[in-house]
């Protein structure tokens, strides 16, 4: 269960736009019982979870992201590299990474294990105030 609350500060820190700055432990515990992931990854330091990413049996890659006192330390990279070494091997043979905003260091890894760019999506928006 404390692992629950590492991976809150993750999403609130890393995440914001999955369940905002302030994640509830209700929102966490809903989603780390969804069985949206076929399988997630974590990377601990001194007990404490620092960063996790996670697939779907579809090869989705979902991506929460590394505490920003952790990064620029190969941390996400070695997860990443994990990661699509444990997809292959569970049989899959394709792997989709999507960024639904601009993230530069998220993008910058997927060219540095050779993703190629799909397309990019061109989402409109109306902020309703």
């Amino acid at each position: 269960m404390n692992d629950l609350s590492d991976l809150q500060q993750i999403f609130g820190e890393c995440r914001p736009d999955v369940f905002g700055p302030e994640p509830t432990m209700k929102e966490i515990n809903e989603w780390y019982n969804s069985n949206w992931a076929q399988e997630t990854l974590v990377a601990e330091y001194q007990g404490k979870v620092i960063g996790c990413m996670e697939y779907t049996k579809l090869g989705l890659i979902g991506i929460p992201d590394v505490l920003k006192d952790f990064r620029r330390q190969k941390i996400g990279s070695t997860l990443f590299y994990s990661l699509l070494t444990r997809m292959r091997k569970s049989g899959l043979t394709k792997a989709l990474a999507d960024t639904g905003y601009p993230l530069k260091e998220a993008i910058s890894m997927y060219k540095k294990f050779n993703f190629d760019l799909s397309r990019e999506l061109g989402v409109w928006f109306k902020e309703l105030t």
